[in-house]
């Protein structure tokens, strides 16, 4: 049977009875952390349970028969409703774990950091050529300017006789060169500014941050071990209620 609590369902109506709670993570599919989180729960769920459940008669035991107690416990054990072990995309060097365990952290909370030394440094190298297209393209686009310029007064000077053809022909090729520097350096411009984007994206997955709220359960990692997508680093349980999952025997089911 699994059933939902929300904190105050549960300090009134919960059903964790005569639970081991160590016994009881295989079978709920829990780690050692998790049951550690839930342990200050338990005291709540038994009280709740013995006062929930009917009462049950015994026979007078026979002879020699040591006496059956009047209510035989149920095995259960507690659950979150989610739970996730968090990695990071990319694979690096852990730089900082920035909560304990037993923290609770809201959605969107910074849980740990990769190191990102070589990666700031990749990316100020790129930003720096991001920065050198960008004059570039501005100094095309003045040549640009300038030969369009020349252009016009070569064709007013034509029409009225006082410039060759060459001149002209001149005049319009240099404008087309300056046409073709301006595209190649619009360009160069968009690829620099692809490979910043890139890294800033690769950077900001080197921040590992809480999916949801809830708490801290387990830490497997620790500042300067070797981790990636395989490797998890924390885990963390919601803490928005709990679901009670407990075995009844058929002939106490009602």
């Amino acid at each position: 049977m699994l059933w939902p609590f929300t904190r105050q369902q549960l300090a009134i109506a919960g059903a964790a009875l005569s639970v081991p709670l160590a016994g009881a993570v295989a079978l709920a599919g829990l780690r050692a952390p998790d049951v550690a989180v839930l342990e200050p729960h338990v005291g709540a769920f038994r009280a709740a349970a013995v006062a929930a459940t009917p009462a049950i008669d015994a026979p007078p035991p026979d002879k020699g028969e040591r006496p059956r107690p009047a209510h035989p416990g149920f095995i259960g054990v507690l659950l979150a409703h989610r739970s996730v072990d968090l990695a990071a995309r990319n694979e690096g060097r852990l730089r900082a774990v920035h909560v304990r365990l037993g923290d609770r952290v809201a959605a969107g909370d910074l849980l740990a950091t990769l190191d990102l030394q070589t990666l700031r440094s990749d990316t100020a190298i790129a930003a720096a050529a991001l920065r050198g297209a960008e004059v570039a393209l501005s100094r095309a686009r003045e040549e640009l300017a300038e030969a369009e310029e020349r252009h016009r007064r070569a064709q007013a000077l034509a029409a009225e006789g006082l410039a060759s053809g060459e001149d002209l022909s001149a005049a319009e090729h240099k404008t087309a060169m300056a046409r073709l520097q301006v595209d190649a350096a619009a360009a160069e411009l968009r690829e620099k500014r692809a490979r910043v984007g890139q890294l800033r994206g690769v950077q900001a997955d080197t921040e590992i941050r809480a999916p949801f709220a809830g708490r801290v359960v387990a830490r497997y990692a620790e500042p300067g071990e070797s981790v990636g997508s395989t490797v998890p680093i924390l885990r963390l349980i919601s803490d928005d209620g709990l679901l009670v999952r407990f075995a009844v025997p058929e002939e106490h089911r009602g």
